[in-house]
């Protein structure tokens, strides 16, 4: 049975909210049911254009499926399911043609599905006139409509903007929360709902007189204030937000989209804003005071620049108390800890933060770790066989295959952003942080921050259906436990994991001495050999530095010697 890999991509949010991501998912599936064919893996460019070149930037499911095959984790003759050539390009026919190939030399095999199910290999193209200009019709076809349709859109924001400075016809429907749009056409309008243009209008008046953004918050809260958005409850952000708007007095500043070395930008409309396109719910003079206010309040620290995506687990944290998300706090003095939303309005018990950077520690050596839990899980195995349960088919044996290439793409992928990391260009890091922040949000599964200053990291059953919980205290990794699918229990010990996680302070102006590189890393084979594998009668498993019998031998050696040693 050969194997197949399926590559989607649709360019807008829209197109996601419609059919496009179920139908590409229908007819590769009923292509590879017809052929005989198992899908090993699905690529997703989800919102990223083929025309502007996006989803072949860093960070884009194709860039990885071409990195993958170049690297030789795909057999030669794996198929690269496709609904139709426009789906990988649609640039310009030089640009496009010259993807096709390369993707034709990493030993693929493209197939597209709606174009009368066209199966592409290098012998084909190579020795088939008529099979390339099959290609360079579609491909070309593909850039003409994109540049076309774009063309168009061009022509109806022109428009749209001219009208909107004139006046004053919304561009689109879009506008904050405190108004609504009504009628149709050029009759099209802004209207305010007003209980909603009172809270806003307090808000400054608060921030003017002088009250924080938090003591906004807690006083609302306190209220009941309705949120804008309909969320239960305001936030910081919430506030802010609203305390830098324009829009509250009118003023709306339209953007252009562009795109600069394949990556689309928005930028604002060089003609300027357009006052009076909102209507005005707040004075310019309460704006201003407002504005003063707030800036007078904060506390500039120097000129810090910190990285995007500074948070490598943001959106999959949780409170083990309350149930609600996590977030970073960080103070001038380089301190950062994890911590419940709920603590800012006083909501939760779990007020103890985690230092962040013992979990970045263990989240920067997860390549290592994974590796060694997966080791010493088939040392604990009678015979040191696969975790998967064996059939001898030829699927479990593919399943074991398409396990390697997975794990061999995923430590490529990690090691160069780890090493991106330390780059003193702000953007290098902030590609690599996000890279790992994508990472990790598919290999885990939840973030839980306890009560007794403990993290907690569960992962993702593998494929075969193990799961892994990693427990770091504010000393360091505490230990692994590992769950087989047929419910054996293993626990590795924090003394075997210490060598492969780097020590760090939790922030703060650490001494020049704690700086030096004292700690160093631990050979993983070494420590694979070394360690030593217990088990209980039920069949649960303990992976120790040390085998305690061979310590207790040790030991009565060495009082042996001392009892007959000469006084």
């Amino acid at each position: 049975m050969h194997g197949a890999i399926s590559y989607k991509r649709f360019s807008s949010p829209k197109q996601g909210r419609g059919d496009s991501d179920r139908r590409q998912t229908d007819l590769t599936q009923d292509y590879c049911r017809r052929h005989r064919l198992r899908l090993i893996n699905t690529y997703l460019d989800a919102g990223l254009s083929g025309f502007s070149g996006e989803n072949l930037n860093d960070g884009s499911a194709l860039r990885a499926l071409l990195h993958a095959a170049n690297a030789g984790a795909f057999k030669p003759g794996t198929r690269l399911i496709v609904e139709s050539l426009d789906r990988l390009s649609r640039r310009e026919i030089s640009l496009a043609v010259r993807l096709f190939l390369d993707i034709l030399d990493t030993g693929l095999v493209i197939v597209t599905l709606i174009d009368g199910e066209q199966v592409f290999t290098k012998k084909r193209v190579d020795n088939d006139l008529t099979a390339l200009i099959i290609v360079i019709v579609f491909l070309s076809r593909a850039n003409n409509e994109s540049k076309n349709k774009r063309e168009r859109a061009l022509q109806a924001q022109q428009t749209a903007r001219r009208k909107a400075r004139e006046r004053k016809i919304p561009i689109t429907a879009e506008c904050p929360r405190w108004l609504r749009l009504v009628g149709r056409g050029d009759d099209r309008h802004f209207v305010v709902d007003r209980d909603r243009a009172r809270v806003v209008e307090h808000i400054f008046k608060l921030a003017a007189s002088g009250t924080g953004q938090l003591r906004i918050v807690r006083y609302l809260n306190l209220h009941r204030v309705p949120t804008l958005s309909g969320i239960p409850k305001w936030r910081p952000g919430m506030i802010a937000h609203v305390l830098r708007s324009r829009a509250v007095l009118g003023i709306f500043h339209p953007c252009l989209s562009v795109i600069e070395n394949g990556k689309r930008r928005r930028v604002p409309d060089p003609e300027g804003p357009i006052k009076g396109y909102f209507p005005a719910i707040v004075s310019e003079e309460l704006f201003n005071k407002a504005r003063l206010a707030t800036r007078n309040r904060l506390a500039h620290h120097g000129n810090r620049v910190v990285p995007a995506h500074n948070n490598l687990v943001s959106r999959i944290g949780s409170c083990a108390v309350c149930g609600h998300s996590l977030y970073l706090t960080q103070t001038a003095d380089g301190f950062a800890y994890l911590r419940c939303v709920n603590v800012r309005d006083h909501e939760c018990s779990n007020r103890s933060g985690f230092p962040y950077r013992k979990l970045e520690a263990v989240l920067l050596a997860f390549d290592d770790l994974s590796e060694l839990v997966i080791r010493l899980t088939r040392k604990s195995l009678p015979d040191g066989g696969s975790v998967i349960a064996s059939d001898g088919s030829d699927s479990e044996q593919a399943d074991r295959e398409q396990e390697l290439v997975e794990r061999s793409a995923f430590v490529t992928r990690f090691k160069a952003a780890r090493a991106m990391i330390g780059s003193t260009d702000i953007l290098v890091q902030h590609l690599a942080r996000r890279t790992l922040v994508n990472e990790f949000r598919g290999l885990f599964e939840g973030v839980v921050l306890h009560v007794d200053r403990i993290v907690t990291l569960h992962l993702k059953a593998d494929i075969g259906g193990c799961h892994s919980v990693y427990a770091i205290g504010s000393d360091g990794l505490r230990g692994i436990q590992v769950k087989a699918a047929d419910g054996r229990t293993g626990f590795i010990d924090p003394a075997v994991l210490n060598g492969l996680v780097r020590p760090v302070s939790s922030g703060g102006k650490t001494p020049a001495a704690m700086n030096k590189e004292l700690w160093r890393p631990c050979d993983l084979d070494h420590l694979v050999e070394s360690v030593r594998i217990t088990h209980s009668p039920n069949g649960d498993w303990q992976a120790a530095a040390h085998d305690p019998t061979q310590m207790s031998a040790v030991i009565a050696d060495a009082e042996r010697a001392l009892i007959s040693a000469p006084i």
